[in-house]
This record gives structure tokens, C-alpha cells and sequence, in this order.
């Protein structure tokens, strides 16, 4: 009895979070271009932690001055422009 209460709770909430993301993301402005993002870590492991400005000035010649990338869960926008 409580797996099944817990198996229906747990599809439920699965149900609800794809419904709900899919809601979201719809009335969001799209992101300028980026690495790929890894579910829940985003662009966290790409980003060198010693020098991320390195990293950065790469993804400036990859994707232009502006690019996204998210950090967990969090989308950042990146402007490597000078001014």
C-alpha cells in the first residue's frame, strides 16, 4: 500500500514539474547562444574556477560577444564586450 502511494506521488509530481516547466519556458524570451547545459548543473563544469574570464573570452570567439550559459539552475547572460 505505501509504494503505491509513493510510486503515484512521485509520477504525479513528475507530471506536474514537465507541465509546468513546459508553461514557463514558453513565455520566456529566447537566450542568446551557448555551450550545451547539463541537466541541474548547467555550464558549471565547463567554467574554469581559477580563471573564468578565460573561459569566457573563448566562448566570446565560439558564440560571439553575447552568449548564456546557466550555473545549476540559474540561466546567466554573458556580455564580453569591451565598453
Amino acid at each position: 500500500m505505501d509504494t503505491i502511494v509513493i510510486v503515484t506521488g512521485a509520477v504525479s509530481l513528475v507530471a506536474f514539474l514537465s507541465v509546468w516547466t513546459s508553461k514557463v519556458k514558453s513565455t520566456r524570451l529566447p537566450l542568446p547562444p551557448g555551450p550545451r547545459r547539463i541537466p541541474f548543473l548547467g555550464n558549471a563544469l565547463d567554467i574554469n574556477i581559477t580563471e573564468p574570464h578565460v573561459t569566457y573570452t573563448q566562448w566570446k570567439h565560439q558564440y560571439g560577444v553575447f552568449s548564456a550559459a546557466n550555473s545549476f539552475i540559474a540561466p546567466t547572460e554573458i556580455n564580453s564586450s569591451h565598453a
